[in-house]
């Protein structure tokens, strides 16, 4: 008897959520009158008529290689096959129907090699299943919504036996999980009106598919129709729960979220043209650009495209669907957890979607980047963090003096450069890190030498200008106050090892600083000098910070000695640590003080502190803090990306538990939290809590 388990869930669609784009076929019967997959019931062709495109199926092109090959080289990670869809027709050498692939003139099992060819390009296989069946004697007939019989009193229902029906349905399933090996994808439709749920005897149907593939992911078509969540968005799903939401020809205005809030796994599926089979009339492709503008999207809002393509009778994908696929522009693949391919040799779009815009705050980084390479850019203003307004004025004035015209009417920051970008002198009113990388990024392809002077001296910008330099920038001085930059015609792509995240380190050594056992913590691969000013700040707090290679080992302090601290830009101490640090000073034996001078809001998470027992009061950018003995378990709102994970740290040593919600924020910056502390033996867990709002 299947049981939902979070962590194995979580387990099971780790591939999913990294491979974001994938590929969906519809191929069948329905590919020979080319009038599209609903064509029979659209038409309400009877039985007798529709079966001489049975008899004509003979797809001499038939290559799924080709297919596979289509799908890889347009960065997509898995594809899905319509093995069997509503017309009854199988793609498969099924037994228990003579409405099937191997009884026509082909006579061949066409998902065996289809789950051959895309395993052979290492692209995760899935088939999808339709639970309804227009050619089945026991499926309703007259008055079902769907039929293509719904209308003719001929066909009445008497002597249909459904129960027959769903048995026959059931152990089609079970040939499609057990001949062709690991499947990854299990795509059922179609659920309408009351057909759905149990009405498919789902229960008994998911115990089978769990046990024949433990590892299969399951869409949430058992439950829901192409608009619903399913149960797993309630937070006490179902036996037959999808493991993702499937909105079809949509994508949600903000993905999509459970009752608490947290984010569901979803895939908007997607046509090219207007049909998902094959239609020969149908000419009305969209643009690879507007393809890649939803692709962007999906992925911004956390979801996975499945775009879509019909081959005709013959077994060849159109060729307009092939051109779209070869300009799907830049492409990201996962080499491994920490590794990835990008490749933009066919990005042509200059613009950043409003809505990735909107969840980050560094969203006009890519102002420098598209002005260096197309001479144009537009970027919706930053959102993201609530940590107080994006000072753009420095990135604006520094890029004017390059040649860029600006015009940032409508929310939109729109920037052309129309005679080019040409080098100059910029010198910055504050050492801003956004703004010292945006013009790098933009003066690598700017005619003559740019000079920045007061510029950032972040590792992060260290490291960019390294992997510039190694694609074929000439940038001197980056880390230092003064950055000169010589533009060059063109850059080279390039491996590059990306420096470690300091943050991210110093967030676990503070963690291990408060809760460590007798052997203390290795925190690993990053650089301690980049950590300078905190971990000094922290040996001042009485806590022994070993410098290891590659990192810091630290042990648990018996004491914490109060410190003053400020935020300043690199070497100071950076503002991204402040939240994590309060929560040691709000246990130290005394009292002191933090001063913010980066961000002005970037307090929030003092309030919900003091909810779990802190003695903390704001003053302007100054916080007061007195020490106090422990933390008390509660409920407490991420207000931040830090903040939240600091309100983390803070309740695992809280007495009694501590539920820390708005959780999207931690996992936009920190892989695998939870699972890191786990690791390290703390008590921390994803949890549900019912809540009748579905957001």
């Amino acid at each position: 008897m299947y049981q939902f388990n979070r962590e194995e869930y979580n387990k099971r669609m780790e591939w999913y959520v990294d491979a974001r784009f994938g590929m969906f076929i519809h191929w069948g019967l329905y590919s020979i009158p080319a009038r599209g997959e609903w064509v029979r019931s659209v038409e309400e062709i009877p039985k007798e008529d529709y079966m001489k495109y049975f008899y004509e199926f003979d797809p001499k092109d038939y290559d799924p290689k080709k297919w596979a090959r289509a799908a890889k080289e347009a960065g997509m990670k898995y594809v899905v096959l319509t093995a069997k869809h509503h017309d009854g027709f199988c793609l498969f050498d099924s037994k228990y129907t003579e409405f099937k692939s191997t009884n026509t003139k082909c006579g061949r099992d066409r998902v065996a090699e289809y789950v051959e060819a895309v395993r052979a390009e290492g692209l995760k296989v899935g088939l999808y299943f339709s639970l309804i069946d227009w050619y089945h004697d026991d499926f309703p007939h007259y008055g079902d919504r769907q039929h293509p019989m719904r209308n003719n009193p001929a066909y009445t229902n008497e002597n249909r036996n459904w129960d027959n029906y769903v048995t026959f349905m059931h152990n089609q399933v079970r040939e499609i999980c057990t001949n062709y090996g690991q499947i990854d994808v299990l795509w059922f439709d179609f659920s309408y009106d009351d057909m759905m749920g149990e009405k498919w005897g789902a229960t008994k149907l998911v115990n089978m598919v769990r046990e024949l593939q433990p590892q299969v992911i399951i869409d949430n078509r058992l439950e829901a129709s192409g608009q619903g969540y399913g149960s797993l968005a309630t937070g006490n799903p179902t036996p037959y729960h999808g493991d993702f939401v499937s909105p079809e020809q949509i994508i949600p205005p903000h993905g999509i979220r459970d009752v608490n809030g947290d984010p569901l796994n979803w895939e908007a599926c997607i046509t090219m043209n207007n049909n998902w089979g094959y239609c020969a009339r149908d000419k009305f492709f969209k643009p690879s650009s507007m393809i890649i503008k939803k692709l962007v999207e999906c992925v911004s809002k956390g979801g996975n495209m499945l775009l879509n393509v019909g081959p005709d009778a013959y077994g060849n994908i159109p060729p307009e669907s092939l051109q779209i696929l070869s300009e799907l522009g830049a492409s990201i693949r996962m080499v491994s957890r920490s590794t990835y391919e990008i490749d933009t040799s066919h990005l042509d779009s200059t613009e950043v979607s409003n809505e990735l815009s909107r969840q980050m705050r560094a969203s006009y980084y890519f102002l420098g980047a598209l002005l260096g390479r197309f001479g144009s850019g537009q970027v919706a203003m930053p959102g993201g963090c609530n940590l107080g307004a994006r000072k753009i004025d420095m990135h604006i004035l520094g890029l004017e003096a390059l040649g860029v015209e600006f015009d940032t009417a409508h929310g939109y920051i729109n920037a052309n450069a129309p005679q080019g970008l040409r080098g100059t002198t910029v010198a910055l009113e504050f050492a801003s890190v956004g703004a010292t990388e945006n013009l790098i990024m933009a003066s690598v392809r700017a005619q003559g030498t740019t000079v920045i002077d007061n510029a950032a001296r972040e590792p992060e910008i260290v490291d960019l200008a390294n992997m510039l330099n190694e694609m074929g920038a000439k940038i001197v001085g980056a880390g230092t106050p003064v950055v000169t930059i010589e533009g060059v015609e063109e850059l080279h792509p390039v491996t590059h090892r990306v420096v470690g995240d300091r943050i991210e380190a110093g967030t676990f050594i503070v963690a291990g600083a408060l809760m460590a056992d007798d052997r203390g913590v290795d925190v690993t691969g990053f650089c301690p000098i980049h950590l300078g000013m905190v971990l000094k700040k922290m040996e001042l707090m009485g806590i022994d910070c070993e410098r290891v290679e590659d990192g810091v080992h630290v042990n648990r302090a018996e004491r914490i000695k109060p410190v003053d601290i400020q935020t300043l830009p690199f070497p100071g101490f950076p503002t991204d640590m402040q939240a994590q640090i309060m929560v040691l000073s709000a246990l130290a034996d005394g009292s002191s003080v933090i001063t913010e001078n980066i961000f002005e809001n970037r307090f929030m998470f003092a309030s919900e502190l003091v909810r779990m027992g802190a003695d903390i009061r704001i003053e302007s950018h100054h916080a007061m803090i007195h020490g106090v003995k422990g933390f008390s378990g509660a409920q407490v709102t991420s207000p931040d990306l830090r903040g939240g994970a600091a309100l983390v740290v803070a309740g695992l040593i809280a007495d009694g538990t501590t539920e820390v919600s708005a959780i999207h924020h931690i996992k936009r910056g920190y892989e695998q939290f939870v699972e890191k502390l786990q690791a390290l033996g703390a008590h921390v867990e994803h949890a549900t809590v019912p809540d009748p709002v579905i957001y």
